[in-house]
């Protein structure tokens, strides 16, 4: 048998519980949603429903529940269903129920004497909304993309129609996004991937980590600043080989016909990585935990927060245990 615990790893919410767990009816999620009210907080699990009329959810889901929300209730039937489902606290009566109005709550816990009432804050929003139609075109009239013809009479004179020519040798790829109209330009750019491996047995520490940098290219210098790349290793870039059938393309610098670039590149591609890319982790003193690639301050500092009360809620128990039976024994003596 696992014992209940106060400190939870999961919060399980459903808004408007109508029709899952109903007083009659028998729909497949009524079984599952009654074993978790009974048994999931053993698992740390919490649960959270909400429902606008007390008398479309089974009685027995009601008993399982410990805090109650209680807004206004619109009829006596309905603050007589929450009075049967709360018999054996004798500080709710229908006189208090009757007490919640409009943004007043009255909080009924089984860990509190009598009820609590508090009232809910207003809040003053600058929002406007919902917008309609002409006042969406409205304020997207500046953002519009400009139409075929504005954009071949604009940038014809840089970009040519037709795809340049580029040597076999050179592998072509083409970022394929959500924007790619036929108003695209396509510009020529050049792609670095890798993926780097940082380990320190010390510290427990064995990860990969990839890298996606892209770089603009020069018309006569074939220095590629990698510095200075995009780096998109955090997107889900979608490449495709296959030369897309609308757009214009920009033309191609003449560094990339020589093939001796290429080979400097990743060189210099390389040796920027090694330099400048590090594995950045944090470290809790006098704790183990590391956190993971990725994982934000934040991120890291709530899992700590669960673990340590994980483990003060395992250490808790291990000491009530060990002291049950000698409890156990001292009161049949006294008594």
């Amino acid at each position: 048998m696992q014992l209940g615990t106060s400190v939870l790893r999961a919060l399980l919410y459903m808004d408007e519980i109508f029709g899952y767990l109903p007083p009659v009816a028998t729909p497949p999620s009524k079984a599952a949603m009654l074993t978790l009210l009974k048994q999931a907080r053993a698992y740390r699990l919490g649960i959270i429903l909400s429902i606008q009329n007390p008398e479309d959810i089974d009685y027995k889901a009601l008993a399982n529940c410990g805090l109650w929300f209680i807004g206004k209730l619109q009829t006596d039937r309905d603050r007589a269903k929450v009075l049967s489902s709360q018999a054996d606290i004798e500080a709710l009566t229908m006189e208090k129920l009757s007490l919640v109005r409009n943004r007043l709550f009255m909080l009924q816990s089984i860990y509190e004497e009598k009820p609590i009432f508090f009232e809910t804050r207003w809040t003053l929003s600058y929002l406007k909304g919902p917008l309609t139609l002409p006042q969406i075109d409205a304020l997207m009239a500046d953002r519009k993309l400009l139409s075929t013809k504005e954009v071949a009479e604009k940038e014809v004179s840089n970009a040519p129609l037709l795809k340049p020519l580029i040597a076999p040798s050179i592998k072509e790829s083409y970022l394929i996004t959500s924007l790619n109209t036929k108003q695209a330009v396509w510009m020529p750019k050049i792609i670095g991937k890798a993926k780097l491996h940082f380990v320190n047995s010390q510290l427990g520490i064995d990860q990969w980590v990839e890298y996606t940098l892209v770089s603009s290219l020069n018309d006569r210098d074939p220095y590629v600043d990698w510095s200075s790349a995009e780096d998109l290793s955090k997107l889900p870039l979608q490449l495709s080989n296959e030369k897309p059938q609308d757009g214009l393309y920009a033309a191609a610098p003449p560094v990339l016909a020589n093939d001796k670039n290429w080979g400097k590149w990743q060189k210099e591609f390389e040796a920027f990585l090694y330099q400048e890319k590090t594995l950045e982790l944090y470290e809790a003193s006098e704790l183990k935990p590391l956190s993971n690639e990725g994982e934000t301050e934040g991120e890291f500092r709530v899992r700590l927060a669960l673990a340590l009360k994980e483990d003060r809620e395992i250490k808790r128990e291990k000491i009530t245990e060990s002291y049950e039976a000698k409890i156990q024994a001292l009161k049949e003596k006294i008594g």
